[in-house]
């Protein structure tokens, strides 16, 4: 994060996007702004059916935080999600530019994730200790 207190557009592309009772919803694939001026992300939608490309546009006034992951408010703009089909593959972001053996590899899934990062993107172990 800048000085400023501003994400690059960079640092957010490619973070999942999680609701508050930790679902992850998808993947942020850009940022949008309206007509009318309001910002927005663009969001993959996850779903069981790999073929199935459904985005969604979350606004800002919606996103709760932004960390490792992008942390909706509740029901931010999600309306009913229908129960999905375990999936046997995962697409993951890479990981952070640089991070290379500077960042944390899971013991669980063996995943390097960015050197800040406190648990695992790919299977959400923790990354401490």
């Amino acid at each position: 994060m800048s000085s400023s207190g501003y994400l690059k557009r960079e640092e957010v592309i490619g973070k999942s996007v999680v609701s508050k009772d930790a679902k992850i919803v998808g993947t942020v694939l850009d940022l949008a702004v309206s007509t009318d001026g309001r910002l927005a992300i663009q969001v993959q939608k996850k779903s069981g059916d790999q073929t199935d490309s459904q985005e969604m546009f979350i606004g800002a006034q919606e996103i709760q935080a932004v960390g490792d992951v992008i942390l909706l408010k509740n029901g931010a703009g999600l309306g009913p999600v229908a129960p999905q089909a375990p999936q046997t593959a995962t697409v993951l972001p890479p990981p952070p530019p640089g991070s290379g053996s500077m960042g944390r590899t899971c013991q669980k899934c063996g995943y390097v994730n960015s050197a800040t990062s406190k648990f695992c993107i790919k299977c959400g172990a923790s990354l401490m200790a």
